[in-house]
């Protein structure tokens, strides 16, 4: 009886409300019974086929995300690209994926149904069909970087087998993008990965160039991991391949250029080459070159370096244990050397240039540093998923602690001192307060604080060493597997009855309270030995106020900090 097909309808419809009511909600909606998609009235629009309203409504709700569009709200079998989908509109599929160029168009309906499908049981047009087509490659390279990235190698496997992704798409670094899969899998000097890729894309392209100045490639980047038999085994793949390209094109040419050859010479970005040096005056020594078939490097504004000095300049700039202040603002690059002098504004030099000019060793020291930027940059997002969630892999936690463990097994970093939150990484910095609040740009400024809970405090010396472990609320810790003990270089580390300065080769910073001259016929008279640059060989740093950057430096080395008046306590004052 339709009286009773209307109750059953009410009573489930009913308990859908109920289950829906206890799931956790994903987000503040307009009312308790609505989606963002469904207030905004885009969805209805696209189901209406109503063009001009959706694209209308679509620029004038600028709070919905990619997020809202990824989801099915309540009640609904179709999402909004589901509904162009249904319809067939190109036009309408290009401006929602430019004006949000994350939404999943891979996404299913209620009825399991993919976008694809949709547009296919619809008859949808060959160019809309070609378009989505297109769209859903990038998006599976978009997915294949990120599990590559995260060494999610099953996940990574899985999506290759299964999407159909051309050998074109993987050759290509996607907008938005530094690195492609080549690049992911040679950071991570996977061997097994890579052959299985090449096994399914002979024409990998296995020289592609990273999207940034002085590009990398995936042979670079390898080398600055220190990944010696992945590094080999790509470097003889590159070889086999380019003498069969050699000798497919020299088989062509000589049977007059048939069409049954198929290789294809692997793109190459234009590089900057040596210079002939004669006559040139060098930017660093001030010399002129004057013998025949000597080379050097310049610019892109011509500013000219001999090969003796652009060794020594590029061994200084990427010297990770002297520089690392500088490498991490240059990002590991090699710029002019005129560039703060006189505002030089070129490129930064190829890697391909810099192979080309420096010894090997040199070389190798340079990708190291462009690798201790990634580094870098990767601790920065690992320590962002901690910030959120205190959730991290052990693979990244182990990757955090190689990038700041020392020779004596301590940390080179700092954590807070009262959540514990922790590597903070406050680089050669001693006054905390002096860029604190300072503008970055882009609307951002420099927060010297934890980040988690906000504890600061001004002087570097009074923030505690990393312990190693990833700490979670309340300052437990959430993994100790690999970690060390606190540092050593804490100024209550050693107790004062176990202060002595015999045999000990000593550093005086800041302003002490007396003359430094005392001081050290003070330290010398207890049979110390005072220098006054911390290296690997001093054993105590003392400590007046203002240190300045050699505090970061005794961090380093692992060197015990002393106040004052524990050196005094040591002579027995």
């Amino acid at each position: 009886h339709p009286s009773e097909i209307v109750v059953i309808f009410l009573f489930l419809l009913e308990g859908t409300f109920i289950q829906l009511s206890n799931m956790p909600p994903k987000r503040k909606a307009a009312s308790q019974n609505t989606h963002p998609i469904d207030d905004s009235g885009v969805l209805e629009a696209a189901k209406a086929g109503k063009w001009a309203q959706f694209n209308k409504l679509l620029n004038s709700h600028a709070e919905l995300t990619f997020e809202d569009f990824n989801e099915l709200p309540p009640g609904r079998n179709y999402g909004v690209v589901h509904q162009i989908a249904f319809h067939g509109n190109l036009a309408a599929l290009q401006t929602l994926l430019t004006k949000h160029c994350r939404v999943d168009v891979k996404m299913k309906t209620k009825g399991k149904q993919t976008v694809h499908q949709v547009a296919v049981e619809n008859s949808a047009s060959a160019a809309f069909m070609t378009f989505l087509e297109e769209m859903i490659s990038q998006q599976n390279l978009q997915e294949l970087i990120s599990f590559s990235r995260d060494g999610a190698w099953s996940q990574f496997d899985s999506l290759l087998n299964s999407s159909g992704i051309t050998t074109q798409i993987l050759n290509t670094v996607p907008i938005g993008r530094i690195w492609g899969v080549i690049h992911q899998i040679s950071y991570w000097g996977n061997i097994t990965i890579l052959d299985s890729l090449e096994a399914k894309h002979p024409n990998l392209n296995l020289e592609l160039e990273t999207r940034e100045d002085a590009a990398q490639s995936p042979l670079d980047i390898s080398q600055g991991r220190g990944h010696k038999a992945y590094t080999d085994h790509l470097r003889a793949k590159i070889t086999a391949k380019n003498n069969a390209l050699t000798a497919a094109s020299s088989s062509s040419s000589s049977s007059g250029g048939g069409e049954g050859s198929t290789a294809v010479p692997a793109e190459s970005a234009a590089m900057k080459t040596p210079v002939d040096g004669e006559g040139k005056l060098c930017n660093i020594c001030y010399c002129t070159e004057d013998k025949p078939g000597t080379i050097g490097v310049a610019c892109d504004n011509d500013h000219f370096l001999c090969q003796d000095c652009f060794t020594n300049y590029v061994s200084s700039e990427s010297d990770t244990v002297n520089n690392p202040q500088n490498i991490m603002k240059n990002g590991g690059r090699i710029t002019c050397v005129c560039k703060i002098a006189s505002g030089c504004d070129s490129h930064a030099y190829a890697n391909k240039l810099i192979a080309m000019v420096v010894p090997d060793e040199v070389y190798e020291q340079y990708l190291i540093a462009r690798d201790f930027v990634v580094g870098k940059d990767a601790v920065a997002i690992a320590l962002a998923k901690v910030k959120e969630s205190g959730a991290l892999g052990s693979v990244e936690q182990e990757q955090i602690r190689n990038l700041y463990k020392k020779a004596n097994g301590t940390y080179s970093c700092y954590m807070c001192g009262k959540c514990k939150f922790g590597p903070i990484d406050h680089g050669w910095c001693s006054d905390l307060t002096y860029h604190q609040g300072e503008n970055k740009g882009a609307g951002s400024s420099i927060n010297n604080a934890c980040p988690k809970c906000n504890w600061f405090t001004k002087q570097i010396k009074n923030w505690p060493h990393w312990d190693g472990n990833f700490h979670t609320e309340g300052g437990s810790s959430s993994s100790s597997s690999s970690s060390s003990s606190s540092s050593s270089s804490s100024s209550s580390s050693t107790p004062i009855a176990n202060l002595s300065l015999m045999g000990k080769t000593v550093v005086f910073t800041g302003a002490l309270n007396m003359k430094r001259a005392v001081a050290k016929s003070l330290a010398i008279g207890a049979g110390a030995k005072v220098t006054t640059a911390v290296s690997g060989n001093t054993d105590i740093l003392v400590c007046g106020n203002n240190c300045g950057s050699k505090e970061y430096e005794a961090d380093y080395y692992g060197t015990e900090l002393w106040t004052e008046a524990q050196f005094m306590s040591a002579l027995g004052h």
